[in-house]
């Protein structure tokens, strides 16, 4: 259920994301995190409510299925190749910078992503 939520929150954001590219608006990094804080922070506090899960893999998913999907989410949304990396107008997001950092290609760590993503769901479901 928690992997499905913030997949779900994901999933929600992309299309609200492309849906505000479309019309030509920017999207801040700032703003992006904002809105993810505080859906995820909502569903947690809703699963951690009714299905009295631990802390930790709220946490963990929600970090690692935002690395793992989102970015893909929006690039398919905008019928863009999967690895897609668009034009930052302003400042770069966290995420972006680390990246670029790197130096490694966008689709290795990508990969990483949703490895990191798929061990820890295994991990997960084995307890």
């Amino acid at each position: 259920m928690i992997p499905l939520t913030y997949i779900l929150i994901n999933l929600i954001q992309a299309v609200w994301h492309s849906y505000l590219i479309r019309k030509n608006r920017l999207i801040l990094s700032g703003q992006k995190t904002i809105e993810y804080a505080i859906a995820s922070i909502l569903a947690g506090l809703v699963l951690k409510l009714i299905f009295r899960v631990e802390l930790i893999p709220l946490i963990l998913f929600c970090l690692l299925t935002r690395l793992a999907f989102f970015d893909a989410f929006l690039n398919v949304l905008r019928h863009k190749p999967i690895l897609y990396e668009g034009e930052i107008k302003r400042s770069k997001s966290f995420v972006d910078w680390f990246e670029d950092q790197t130096g490694l290609p966008i689709m290795f760590l990508r990969v990483v992503y949703l490895a990191a993503f798929l061990i820890y769901l295994i991990i997960w479901m084995r307890q």
